[in-house]
């Protein structure tokens, strides 16, 4: 949120303050300053720019398109400026930039003005475009001005420089009372002890009763309605000094209804919206919820479908805003609107959160709504709207105010404890301390005892209803600084009964990062599109997403892996090796249950591109093997064959929703199953054998639908003891091969623990596995 510095100042005298402590101290009390910035709306604020009068203008003896000017500025001595605009003449009033000047042009970096030669001619400054003073974008020609103005004028006199200090503060979701800058003077009133002032507002002389009448259908949903009928109004532009607030927050000004209805919101913190009275149909506001499949076109041109569940302002035809969040096309202000009638409403949180969530909007007023705006000033909302909008159209009118309040929210009691002051704190806060505290935050503080208070918070403080927020209100006034560090240590000792996991867990993820795999860390929701419709229904959907990406808990890790595999790859990044522990959810006869899983996913080359490295492509084999690595870390004997089958390629489909083009090798896994069988896992010791190993290699021609690891798995089961590994080293299939047939490369690590082996035993052996897979895969031996 923006605060300007000026604006600030109309409701709390702090320009006698250092800038900085202000910021610290506002950061101390909970609303966080995350930056500060000036604000002008002319850069430079047009400093050493005057007004001149061209003299003399003749063409440059050495340039066809450039002219040299002699020019007056008021001072004993005219410029010779040289100029390309084709639009300098003779008696004109031009904006001029001495030597010296420095120019913040409308887009691009400022520069300053020096005295230079140009084909061979002197000259003493520039004549300017609008586009290189920051007052405009165009650039036809120099800014001619209109001839009364002084020779030797400055030009910010002319053009009135504005500049304010802008603060950036972070509000957090329960500082709904902070939401604007009364909100944040009323901080800096308890914590400088100061006085603050309320806007100026209209003294209600009526001076017509109104035709619009106002029926509320949902008195849950809105809790009070407040409005009031203008009339004899011009929609023109705002005044300067309005435009120039609104634009020092990032605000576009529109005209000056909209402008002061987003004035007093930012101001006080209360949402108005302004209906064109002629675009009530039957002169009647009826406050409803939707019929279902009923449709409204908002200000912003997309056709929207409603649910019941959704508050609407409508009138007696057709619906002209969403409740709190976006108004209708149709029924806004415009340049032809000569009356409004101007709404100023406490509706439900929780009506106007799951509309603007549920229609992925983010508006100013539904971002106040959503955390609770203060009921008690929907009418005083309306007086200042009315008294500024009187500065500039002193002959409008307007009709009695509609007040619709059924039942009034009341501020509530609060008992507190001194004792658990002191208590949490750590440190003992005086009665008299607390009691200013509380009263300079709007609350009062009636005394039980010596030892207890009774405080009455008002309604806008939607965030305090325990007397443990009460204590925190008082700590962040009084100055979490001030409390006292104990020097000496304590520390409690923390039990993890989980150690063994979560150590086995760190030794896998030290593994996967020094084979230059990166840990991510993704979000649990996700959008429910990335799954098909016949699994929806397993998903656990949220009850209020934030938007529609975030609408139920992930049932799988890959598409948020797949976030982070599109994000990197737009950046260029395009070999990728990621892994993640994470949760996954789903319904399973409406029970909700969760697992751990792991992901392991791939694209692109094994090893970034370097002279000393092959530039292997990442695939299923390349994955398989670093899953069976991982499971032999783990102790679990992972069957090559299976790993195989269980790494994935990504189908085009679900590459497609995420915008990646290229392969993506991935691999998931139950993370709780596999340490339930490294908890089983017992590590056995054995001594190192003295003798050697043997290796021998067979070229084996079979069909080509012969797996190897069926060919692996027959020879150890005939050489349970002798055979130790079995490799493929080469695949072979061509023209000295049929179609049907296949040659594959098997090396055979052979081992005795007990005593070197002789070429006849190793002999007899190869004769073993040789007449095996003859009889057994009617396998013929290459030569």
């Amino acid at each position: 949120m923006k605060i300007a510095f000026n604006w600030l100042q109309d409701y709390i005298k702090i320009d006698d303050l250092n800038q900085e402590e202000v910021f610290e101290k506002l950061s101390d009390s909970g609303l966080e300053v995350e930056g500060v910035e000036l604000y002008q709306n002319f850069k430079g604020n047009l400093e050493g720019l005057v007004v001149g009068e061209v003299r003399s203008c003749y063409k440059h003896p050495n340039a066809d398109k450039l002219k040299i000017t002699e020019v007056n500025i008021g001072k004993e001595k005219n410029l010779n400026i040289i100029c390309g605009a084709p639009n300098v003449e003779q008696n004109q009033k031009v904006v001029v930039a001495p030597i010296g000047t420095k120019l913040y042009t409308f887009q691009g970096e400022p520069f300053t003005i020096k005295k230079s030669k140009i084909r061979g001619e002197i000259s003493e400054g520039m004549l300017c475009a609008e586009d290189e003073i920051g007052l405009g974008k165009g650039h036809n020609g120099i800014m001619v001005l209109p001839e009364g103005i002084k020779v030797g004028s400055l030009l910010s006199d002319l053009y009135s420089p504005y500049e304010d200090t802008i603060i950036e503060i972070g509000i957090t979701p329960n500082r709904a009372d902070a939401i604007s800058h009364f909100g944040v003077a009323r901080d800096l009133k308890a914590l400088f002890n100061r006085m603050i002032c309320f806007p100026q507002k209209e003294a209600w002389r009526p001076h017509f009763n109104s035709n619009i009448q106002v029926e509320i259908q949902n008195n849950e949903s809105c809790l009070r309605y407040s409005g009031i009928e203008i009339r004899n109004i011009h929609v023109v532009e705002s005044d300067k000094w309005l435009q120039n607030r609104l634009k020092s927050i990032g605000l576009t000004p529109i005209n000056n209804i909209v402008d002061i209805t987003n004035y007093v919101m930012h101001s006080i913190g209360q949402p108005l919206h302004a209906f064109d009275s002629l675009q009530i149909k039957n002169q009647k506001i009826v406050v409803r919820n939707a019929k279902e499949n009923e449709t409204i076109t908002t200000l912003d041109g997309q056709k929207r479908k409603l649910k019941n569940n959704h508050l609407l302002i409508c009138n007696e035809e057709e619906t002209m805003a969403i409740a709190g969040v976006f108004g209708g096309e149709n029924s806004g202000v415009s340049s032809s609107t000569t009356s409004i009638f101007m709404e100023s409403a406490y509706f439900n949180p929780i009506s106007v959160r799951k509309s603007a969530k549920e229609h992925g909007l983010n508006t100013d007023a539904s971002f106040r709504y959503e955390r609770g705006t203060d009921p008690n000033i929907t009418i005083i909302a309306l007086q200042v709207a009315v008294a500024l909008l009187k500065q500039s159209q002193p002959k409008l009118e307007y009709s009695q105010v509609f007040d619709h309040y059924p039942q009034k929210i009341k501020a509530w009691n609060i008992s507190l404890d001194l004792g658990k002051v002191n208590r949490l704190s750590g440190v003992e806060i005086p009665l008299e301390k607390v009691t200013a505290i509380l009263t300079n935050l709007d609350m009062k503080v009636n005394q039980i005892d010596h030892e207890n208070l009774l405080v009455t918070v008002p309604p806008y403080r939607v965030d305090v209803k325990r007397d443990i927020d009460l204590i925190e209100e008082i700590l962040r006034i009084y100055g979490f600084n001030k409390v006292p560090i104990i020097n000496r240590n304590i520390q409690s000792l923390v039990s993890m009964p989980n150690q063994i996991r979560f150590l086995t867990k760190e030794k896998i993820a030290n593994y996967l990062t020094n084979l230059g795999f990166y840990e991510i860390m993704t979000n649990s929701m996700e959008s429910d599109t990335y799954y098909e419709k016949n699994l929806q229904k397993n998903l656990v959907k949220m009850l209020n997403p934030l938007s529609s990406n975030t609408a139920v808990l992930r049932n799988s890790l890959l598409h948020t892996a797949l976030q982070s595999i599109a994000y990197n790859k737009n950046r260029q990044q395009n070999n990728l090796k990621f892994f993640e522990f994470g949760k996954i959810y789903w319904k399973e006869n409406d029970v909700f249950k969760e697992q751990n899983q792991l992901i392991m996913i791939c694209t692109g080359v094994q090893k970034t591109r370097h002279w000393r490295n092959d530039t292997n492509k990442a695939d299923a084999y390349y994955l398989a093997g670093v899953i069976k690595n991982v499971g032999k870390k783990m102790g679990i004997d992972l069957k090559e064959e299976n790993l195989l089958r269980q790494v994935h390629i990504v189908d085009q489909k679900t590459l497609k929703k995420h915008d990646i083009k290229d392969e993506v090798f991935y691999y998931q896994c139950n993370w709780d199953s596999w340490l339930r069988e490294t908890e089983k896992y017992k590590i056995n010791i054995q001594k190192i054998s003295k003798f050697p190993k043997v290796t021998r290699d067979l070229a084996l021609v079979v069909d080509a639908s012969c797996s190897y690891f069926k060919l692996k798995e027959e020879a150890h089961r005939l050489l349970p003891q002798q055979l130790e590994k079995v490799s493929l080293f080469d695949v072979y299939s061509g023209k000295s091969l049929t179609n049907d047939k296949q040659s594959l490369g098997l090396s055979f690590t052979l081992h005795n623990p007990s005593k070197t082996m002789e070429e006849k035993e190793i002999e007899e052996i190869m004769d073993k596995l040789i007449h095996m897979f003859k009889q057994k895969f009617h396998a013929d031996i290459r030569q």
